[in-house]
């Protein structure tokens, strides 16, 4: 600890290592870590150290776990072992880079950070640099290439969804040749949410989202509203809503804390997240069959 206290650390990081020695002194663990881990404190600290880099840089790619953890300087599994010890001392160190209570799987995909970046998957009308793409059920296009997809023809709405299954159902049940359909792998990674929030400015057609009707759910959804709307562009809300809860919902394991995740109240969904909270109740999209948004 007193090696680490000479290190280029944030300012905060003064009263953090107090506490680990506090902890460590009383034989505790502290963010995780078991008493005199001296090879997993420093490697969490480069970890939080590199995340902060990639928060504060909007240029950079989808990256892997494990290749991320080598530019790091740590181990290659590093990030994998130390999340649950990383996330919380990240949010110690550089509070300015977090934004609402996100897992840890979450906010990593926020700074396009997965276990595997996926591709943008993806159904309708489009091209690339100009040229029309021929008609398939859906795409998949690398994270770094997507930026050279356009729309190919007119769309009457674009839907963006947050589970896979939901996803195929929906391009292979509905026709999508006049619908843009997005995959957003869950909480979307940040060159998928680039794309999300760009695509829309191509078009006039509505923007809809489609998800869990849980806290996670809601989570997502005003993630990308609160993006879009930086575009202004308004998110609605697609088999997500009050009457499908009641008639559909199941009793919710895991009920929501009052403080823990509320939307604002300007968001398409504060009126729905309050009806969670106090049912206790929660739909998974899978249940429901894919419909046209618009026509619920």
């Amino acid at each position: 600890l007193e090696e680490l206290q000479g290190t280029a650390l944030p300012a905060a990081a003064g009263a953090l290592l107090d506490e680990i020695r506090d902890a460590w002194t009383r034989g505790v663990r502290r963010y995780g870590l078991a008493p005199h881990d001296a090879a997993g404190l420093p490697a969490a600290l480069c970890l939080a150290q590199a995340l902060a880099g990639r928060a504060g840089d909007e240029t950079t790619e989808a990256t892997d776990y494990r290749t991320f953890s080598r530019m790091a300087g740590t181990d290659s599994k590093a990030l994998e072992r130390l999340t649950s010890t990383v996330l919380p001392i990240f949010r110690r160190l550089y509070p300015e880079h977090v934004s609402g209570p996100l897992d840890a799987a979450d906010f990593l995909a926020t700074l396009g950070l997965m276990k595997m970046p996926q591709p943008l998957m993806l159904a309708g009308p489009i091209g690339s640099d100009g040229v029309r793409l021929p008609p398939m059920r859906h795409y998949g296009i690398p994270s770094e290439e997507a930026h050279r997809i356009n729309l190919s023809g007119p769309i009457d709405y674009l839907l963006t969804v947050e589970n896979y299954v939901s996803f195929v159902r929906h391009v292979r049940e509905l026709p999508t040749d006049r619908a843009l359909v997005i995959y957003t792998g869950g909480f979307p990674a940040r060159p998928h949410l680039e794309q999300i929030v760009r695509l829309p400015t191509l078009t006039n057609a509505s923007v809809w989202h489609w998800g869990d009707i849980d806290g996670g759910g809601i989570r997502i959804f005003c993630h990308l509203e609160s993006r879009l709307a930086t575009t202004g562009l308004k998110l609605r809300p697609h088999l997500m809503n009050a009457d499908l809860l009641a008639c559909r919902g199941t009793r919710n394991p895991k009920a929501l804390r009052a403080a823990a995740g509320r939307p604002p109240s300007s968001s398409a969904l504060a009126d729905l997240w309050e009806m969670i909270r106090t049912s206790g109740l929660l739909l998974e999209q899978e249940s429901i069959s894919p419909t046209r948004p618009g026509y619920q």
